[in-house]
């Protein structure tokens, strides 16, 4: 805290000399005049993670937009050597300079994060298949459709366009009732997706079907409503009146993010398939001309500058989107390779050593204290694209016995020895006994 009057009041609230009046920022230090003398202790930031310093060049940080280029061919025990013991070194240098201007002042000195903070890049390329997926989502939404018109004129045939993952047409009892169309007195078709398609031909209101494959409704309509049946798959008959609320799933590329349990690779139930015929080029073009101005978050990107000079002003149409969808998907995979690469090697028991040899090093620098820092966080695989995704959790779970942890508490709790006139033995991190 660096506010004069909450340590007043503190001061006078409780008992002063059980008060601590300790600063986090010695830049600040000027700022106090002639109270400096008030100060009594100095909190250092002692994480470490870079291996650069603001502006040096050349240097690749490993959270650098392009850091898969320098290391993505590098193992896990490559990167204890070519990242965690350089930043380790690099950060030592810098805490020393902080701890000489503390002491300076006399000031107490106190060490918190004492912990390796090194992840692949946070809004990077995972934050763009984000800020992608949002877009792609909006344009969906008021086209209906997972492919733009250019897409859907390619990937038409046998005269239905099949939209796989697409739920647009998708209510209670498998459709709305304003959007159902009867086919031989029915709305819906318990049978193969082929079949389906022969009877929606014969039948001028339908203009396509939604397909449910497995879940609830894929048994049709009555006893089986929670797809119990011997052989799911039912189609419901739409008469295309209005354009629903359009998503896909898997919204990304399964095989770019393929960690085991990954949720976003459970196939989809659901697919859509819409007669050629009865889609309206004009009427189609207006709808993805609206959309691309209505959805805001397509007229912006952040990072699409590592991809492409061709930016289109007006936004991003969904067959302007998916031009690029393999490389955004690619760019995010690698980052997310460098994100588990690092998990490994905090992992290894190399980096007990490391981290013993760095809080033995702050300790002959003079801090008082040291305090490890958050050990346990939520992961955040980010696995379908994400802005703030890292790892950054050195402990996989809150009772995980990770070298991280491991070194803190041989720290905390040396080993009881026999010394040589009251001083340590030699090679050994111990007190005299009593």
């Amino acid at each position: 805290v660096q506010s004069l009057t909450l340590w007043s009041s503190w001061e006078a609230t409780w008992n002063a000399s059980r008060v601590v009046n300790l600063i986090s920022s010695l830049q600040q230090v000027d700022k106090f005049g002639t109270d400096i003398g008030r100060v009594e202790a100095a909190a250092i930031d002692v994480s470490f993670g870079t291996v650069c310093g603001y502006g040096e060049e050349p240097c690749v940080a490993y959270d650098a937009i392009g850091a898969y280029g320098t290391y993505g061919n590098s193992t896990s025990d490559d990167l204890i050597d070519e990242v965690l013991w350089p930043a380790m070194l690099r950060q030592e240098s810098e805490v020393n300079k902080r701890v000489q201007q503390a002491l300076h002042y006399k000031f107490e000195v106190v060490a918190f994060n004492a912990i390796p903070l090194v992840s692949a890049r946070n809004y990077g390329h995972r934050g763009t298949l984000n800020w992608a997926l949002q877009c792609e989502r909006c344009l969906m939404q008021k086209v209906g459709h997972r492919y733009g018109l250019e897409e859907r004129e390619a990937l038409a045939k046998d005269g239905y366009l099949f939209e796989e993952g697409l739920r647009v047409y998708y209510a209670y009892e498998g459709i709305s009732p304003d959007d159902r169309a009867q086919v031989n007195g029915s709305y819906w078709f318990k049978g193969p997706a082929a079949e389906a398609k022969t009877k929606c031909s014969t039948a001028a209101a339908c203009r396509g079907f939604t397909y449910i494959k497995s879940g609830e409704w894929s048994c049709g309509i009555g006893a089986h409503r929670y797809g119990d049946c011997e052989q799911p798959g039912t189609a419901y008959f739409f008469n295309l009146t209005r354009a629903g609320q359009a998503g896909r799933v898997p919204p990304t590329s399964c095989e770019a993010f393929s960690e085991p349990g990954a949720e976003d690779c459970t196939p989809s139930s659901v697919d859509s398939y819409f007669k050629v015929s009865a889609i309206d080029r004009t009427t189609q073009l207006a709808a993805e001309e609206a959309a691309v101005t209505g959805c805001s978050v397509c007229q912006y990107s952040y990072n699409q500058q590592w991809y492409t000079q061709e930016i289109p002003q007006q936004g991003y149409s969904l067959d302007r989107l998916h031009r690029d969808w393999p490389m955004l998907i690619e760019k995010a995979a690698e980052e997310q390779r460098l994100e588990m690469k690092m998990a490994t090697a905090l992992r290894s028991d190399a980096v007990e050593g490391l981290m013993l040899h760095y809080l033995e090093n702050l300790r002959q620098l003079g801090f008082s204290t040291i305090v490890g820092g958050i050990l346990h966080l939520q992961m955040r695989m980010c696995r379908e694209g994400g802005k703030a995704c890292g790892i950054t959790s050195i402990m996989l779970h809150p009772d995980d016995d990770g070298p991280v942890r491991r070194a803190l508490d041989d720290m905390c709790e040396p080993n009881v020895c026999e010394c040589d006139h009251g001083s340590p033995a030699v090679g050994e991190n111990c007190i005299a006994d009593g």
